[in-house]
C-alpha cells in the first residue's frame, strides 16, 4: 500500500522530482517521506510547503487534503 504522502501526489498528478524542484527540497527528503507508514505524522512543515509551492497551494490546504485522504484510508 502506498504512503499518504505517495498517494496525495499521485491524486494530483504531480512527482516527488517536481515538488523537489520546485520546492527547494531534496528528492531523497521526499523518498523518505513517501515510503513512511506513519501517514500525516511524519509529514514536517518544510514538506508541506515545499508541495504546496509545487501545487500553488497554501501548506494548510495541503495538510487539510492530507488529512483528509488519511481518513479516507482509515474508514
Amino acid at each position: 500500500m502506498k504512503s499518504i504522502y505517495q498517494q496525495y501526489l499521485d491524486n494530483n498528478h504531480i512527482t516527488r522530482y517536481q515538488v523537489a524542484k520546485k520546492g527547494h527540497v531534496y528528492q531523497s527528503t521526499l523518498q523518505t517521506v513517501a515510503n513512511s507508514k506513519g501517514g500525516t505524522d511524519t509529514i514536517s512543515g518544510k514538506i508541506l510547503k515545499a508541495t504546496g509551492k509545487a501545487l500553488g497551494k497554501e501548506p494548510w490546504i495541503v495538510f487539510k487534503e492530507l488529512l483528509k485522504l488519511e481518513q479516507t484510508n482509515t474508514d
